[in-house]
């Protein structure tokens, strides 16, 4: 069973490279965050906000092939791209 932590906006702000993608399915929305960490690179999935996966990266091209897999086996369960923003 994973674990979700909580992560507290100035934690994305101060470290992420940036959004590759962002998916939603009902009410949730999960987004894929590239991240400089003080070990290289890191993707992330957030799940309204909250750790879902994460996974060390050697390099941005394994990054981006990562994030690639983990949006299609989202989208094979049923996510698809965010439509719209949605406001606070």
């Amino acid at each position: 069973m994973a674990i979700r932590q909580k992560i507290t906006a100035g934690t994305i702000a101060d470290r992420s490279i940036g959004t590759l993608w962002t998916l939603e399915r009902g009410e949730s929305v999960a987004r894929c965050v590239l991240m400089k960490v003080p070990a290289g690179l890191q993707l992330r999935v957030l799940l309204d906000d909250a750790r879902l996966r994460e996974e060390d990266c050697s390099s941005h091209g394994d990054a981006f092939e990562l994030a690639e897999r983990w949006r299609g086996r989202m989208m094979a369960r049923g996510w698809v791209p965010l439509r719209k923003l949605r406001s606070a």
